[in-house]
């Protein structure tokens, strides 16, 4: 789920960015919150992992580029939008996860662009839309653990076991981002998912075990010392 905080101490400023997001995402197949705050401790108070945070730059008394350290220290992965009055703070507030900067005067225009450049990023990246036994449902890549095959039917673990329709584990491992990799031909694992890999067997973060086919055993674990060489280098 797409995890959205709209930040303003101004209700009436709160409502007109909640139903512009409502507007641009209503036809798009993504699954989507928005938790509205009017200030940084009730912020801080929900434990959600956000994906994208529409701020005012001054929230009353509290400053909005100060937050955005704040959340960037918190959710790393969140992008910033920042929507303010003030035009003198622009040079200050760019750096870390700010993505853009909006004056309130060009809210209504601006932001459905921005909006829509912010999805194609995350879409293109770490989001992905399933159908499942509830119709299509948007998982982000940190949510999912792995992909198994078993008797034609394909699973997804995530906190949970989820089967996955009309879709294939090839045509799976084209649609997801390079931290997926097959482990023989019954599995696709987030390699950010891995504990360690020991004789053979991939130790997962959930205590899981997945074992690596015989003869791919060295195949895998390079692979594996290369993807984590290249996060290390990001």
């Amino acid at each position: 789920m797409f995890q959205i905080a709209v930040i303003d101490d101004e209700d009436v400023i709160r409502e007109m960015i909640i139903k512009i997001i409502n507007t641009e995402l209503v036809n798009v197949e993504i699954e989507y919150k928005i938790t509205s705050v009017s200030n940084i401790t009730d912020f801080f108070r929900h434990d959600i992992s956000y994906d994208l945070a529409i701020l005012d730059i001054e929230i009353g008394l509290e400053n909005g580029i100060e937050l955005s350290k704040m959340i960037y220290d918190k959710y790393p992965q969140c992008i910033i939008v920042f929507i303010t009055s003030y035009e003198r703070y622009m040079k200050d507030s760019f750096g870390l996860n700010v993505f853009n900067y909006i004056t309130k005067d060009e809210c209504t225009y601006r932001l459905p662009i921005v909006l829509k450049s912010i999805l194609k990023i995350l879409l293109e990246k770490s989001l992905f839309n399933l159908k499942t036994e509830n119709g299509f449902m948007t998982y982000k890549a940190e949510e999912i653990v792995y992909f198994y095959i078993d008797n034609r039917r394909i699973y997804m673990k995530t906190d949970e076991e989820i089967q996955v329709y009309y879709t294939s584990m090839k045509k799976l491992i084209t649609e997801l981002n390079d931290n997926f990799s097959f482990v023989g031909s019954k599995y696709i694992v987030n390699m950010n998912k891995i504990r360690n890999i020991v004789n053979g067997v991939i130790e997962l973060e959930n205590d899981e075990c997945i074992f690596i086919p015989k003869g791919k055993v060295k195949r895998f674990a390079d692979k594996y010392k290369r993807f984590l060489m290249i996060k290390v280098k990001d």
